[in-house]
């Protein structure tokens, strides 16, 4: 069994009444169509047929978290989103490309992300950086699209072998896979880059 940690207690990355600012700012109305389930890949998977493909969705910062599909699930769609205001659901880009589109909304931010990882030496799993949000890959493989987190959605984590455990500002669980390393490592890695 892993150990809870508050990653804004531990981490420092929020303050308390910047947990209630995004709340706000939400309007929360998270999951919907999951109310009170852990949301992972097999669960998602499952019910896929109770997401819906959403074509023109540009990335924000009131994205929780983005989960990677295999080719096989491809009539569906390529990634699950799961989002604050929006719900979950699916668009038709692998999260390599969505990703990849942060820079619209802030190139500064990939630049400083860069040149960070280059002082700091970190040559994997490097975050995305847009001020207080926080977008951090849960695998390095240049090869696969990898899931992602937002941390600055995120209260508490956990690490459980290799799933990493989160728990929302909204208090929603999410589980996804950590294949490899030390999850409060690496959250710590990527609270450094903000």
């Amino acid at each position: 069994m892993g150990t809870v940690f508050l990653l804004f207690k531990n981490v420092g990355l929020w303050q308390k009444n910047q947990i209630q600012e995004v709340k706000e700012i939400t309007n929360y109305k998270i999951f919907n169509q999951f109310e009170g389930q852990c949301l992972d890949r097999e669960y998602l998977i499952k019910n896929i047929e109770c997401l819906y493909l959403h074509e023109t969705f540009e990335i924000d910062e009131k994205m929780i978290a983005v989960i990677s599909l295999d080719k096989k699930y491809a009539q569906y769609g390529r990634s699950i989103i799961i989002h604050a205001e929006q719900g979950v659901f699916l668009i038709d880009r692998t999260t390599k490309q969505l990703m990849n589109t942060f820079n619209k909304i802030n190139r500064g931010g990939i630049l400083y992300s860069k040149v960070v990882a280059e002082i700091s030496l970190i040559k994997r799993n490097i975050p995305l950086v847009n001020g207080t949000t926080l977008y951090m890959p849960m695998t390095g493989s240049s090869k696969f699209s990898a899931d992602w987190i937002g941390l600055h959605m995120i209260e508490e984590f956990k690490q459980t072998q290799k799933i990493a455990n989160f728990t929302t500002i909204f208090g929603e669980k999410i589980n996804l896979d950590f294949p490899q390393g030390n999850l409060s490592g690496r959250l710590h890695d990527a609270c450094y880059f903000s």
